[in-house]
């Protein structure tokens, strides 16, 4: 993902919440929708755990926020013009405490749990000077701040992995222009090692995923130019790359557990024809899986909708309101539609209520307004209006 002067989460779920919506009425919420368990999952609700999510990915804090540890999904802020910051924890629909924290002007961020607490942290870079920030967060309070140094301003794309297995978040930093990689590993606010790793020219992107079930995560790699694509198998800073079929020369890519084997899967999309092929990835081989195509326009968020511990996509149409949540079991797909949000809305997905299926909080950016759409454990959802921030305001 590309570093703007607004915000940046880059994470395995790999979810794109920097775009800027346009207002439109939320009006259009069809409330109480019947999204049964049985139409979400293919089974009887007795089939589902929907108070414990067994994924690795929807429970980890270094994925999706949660600054308190209670198992409730959080809300970072960040105010692109002033640079204010702002937590909202989060009880269902209700924002059950609130804290502004530091202004950090001309920054971006990203979340990871760099001390192992089970709570969410956050790691700054100054857009114009280079220097590396680090909160230690504990609720709505930022427990330790430290700086980290300062790296070369090139240096603005990074990411944060756990490449040496010992559940604390690394920092990985790439120059996208020059193609230098350096590896941060990372004890809280301490770097215990910096590494540096072989140069990837400017022609290829990459996303962190844990591609083979060895508690490290490793780096997939993708040429936007080619199509060539490969992973990096991390044994901490060490990386063994392994080269995978060539595909996907002008397509988007996201990742996610979608056959709930704990291996990072890759779903591709073509967003000028709309075409989807999912990669269900086992080491260095691919299967490949052609799924249905969806209307340009469309975008996608990864989460776990039915709380069956495999993820699923949420394809969300800005421009007309229309929303689809695919129900993945490796290539097999079932389709819910949502009810229509009303044109020009920003979706962020959590699980807000801690029952261990995925949520919805809907922004209008242009308004303020913000809405939650909670999954209920027996399929059902209900939309309730937030808090309004003006629209300077971004969350992930």
């Amino acid at each position: 993902m590309t570093t703007s002067s607004t915000a940046k989460s880059d994470n395995l779920s790999t979810v794109n919440t920097e775009s800027q919506y346009t207002a439109s009425s939320i009006n259009t919420f069809e409330d109480n929708q019947d999204l049964s368990v049985s139409s979400l999952s293919g089974s009887s609700s007795s089939d589902v755990s929907a108070s414990f999510n067994t994924s690795p990915y929807i429970t980890s804090p270094a994925i999706y926020a949660d600054f308190n540890g209670d198992g409730n999904n959080d809300k970072f802020w960040y105010n692109t013009e002033t640079g204010e910051t702002q937590v909202w924890l989060m009880d269902g629909s209700n924002v059950s405490s609130e804290a502004n924290l530091n202004t950090m002007a001309t920054s971006s961020f990203t979340i990871g749990d760099f001390n192992g607490d089970g709570k969410t942290d956050i790691v700054w870079q100054n857009q114009q000077t280079g220097e590396m920030t680090m909160w230690l967060m504990d609720g709505t309070s930022i427990s330790s701040e430290a700086s980290l140094g300062t790296v070369d301003t090139g240096f603005s794309d990074y990411s944060i992995s756990d490449f040496d297995g010992d559940g604390k978040t690394d920092i990985f930093l790439r120059n996208q222009t020059t193609g230098e990689n350096v590896i941060w590993v990372m004890d809280g606010t301490s770097i215990q090692s910096s590494s540096t790793l072989e140069n990837k020219d400017s022609s290829w992107t990459y996303t962190m995923g844990e591609f083979n079930p060895n508690f490290t995560n490793d780096i997939f790699w993708h040429n936007t130019e080619t199509g060539e694509n490969s992973i990096w198998f991390m044994n901490g800073t060490t990386a063994t790359e392994t080269a995978l079929d060539t595909f996907g020369a002008g397509w988007d890519y996201k990742v996610g557990d979608f056959n709930g084997d704990w291996t990072t899967d890759i779903l591709w999309t073509n967003s000028a024809t709309g075409e989807n092929t999912l990669w269900e990835i086992n080491g260095s081989q691919a299967n490949a899986t052609t799924l249905d195509t969806v209307g340009t326009g469309f975008e996608s968020s990864i989460g776990d909708f039915d709380g069956d511990g495999t993820m699923d996509i949420l394809w969300h149409n800005q421009e007309t309101g229309e929303s689809t949540v695919w129900i993945m079991d490796g290539g097999n797909v079932s389709k819910v539609e949502l009810g229509n949000s009303g044109a020009g809305m920003q979706a962020t997905v959590g699980d807000y209520d801690g029952d261990g299926d995925t949520d919805i909080l809907w922004r209008n950016s242009s308004t303020g307004d913000n809405y939650v759409t909670l999954v209920s454990n027996d399929g059902n959802y209900t939309t309730t209006p937030v808090a309004t921030l003006s629209q300077e305001w971004v969350t992930f």
